[in-house]
C-alpha cells in the first residue's frame, strides 16, 4: 500500500487494516504461501511506520489487538511488530504519551 494512501487513513482505519493483514499473514503461513506472507509483512511494516510517524506515536492504538479473539493472529501480529511482551509494549507506549 502506498504511503500516500496510508497518510489519508484515520488511526482506526489503519488499525482495522493492520488487523486484517495480520490475520491474512497467519493464513498465508498456514498454507505455506511465503510470497504472500512476505508481501503482507511489508504492508504491516508500512502501517506501523505510518502510526509511528503520527503525532504522539499512534502505535498505542495497536495495543487492544492483544485481546483479539483470534489467538494466532494476536500472537503472530504482535510478535512480528513488537518483539516483546504485552506489558513492555503498554509501558513503552504509555511513556511515549507523556
Amino acid at each position: 500500500m502506498k504511503t500516500s494512501i496510508l497518510n489519508g487513513m484515520t488511526v482506526p482505519q489503519l488499525v482495522e487494516r493492520f488487523t486484517a493483514l495480520a490475520l491474512g499473514q497467519v493464513k498465508a503461513e498456514l498454507h505455506g504461501e511465503t510470497g504472500k506472507y512476505n508481501r503482507l509483512f511489508r504492508e504491516l511494516a508500512a502501517i506501523e511506520q505510518e502510526l509511528k510517524a503520527r503525532n504522539g506515536d499512534q502505535r498505542i492504538a495497536l495495543v487492544p489487538l492483544f485481546e483479539h479473539p483470534n489467538a494466532a493472529g494476536q500472537t503472530d501480529g504482535h510478535r512480528t511488530y513488537f518483539g516483546r511482551s504485552e506489558s513492555s509494549c503498554v509501558s513503552n507506549a504509555a511513556g511515549n504519551l507523556g
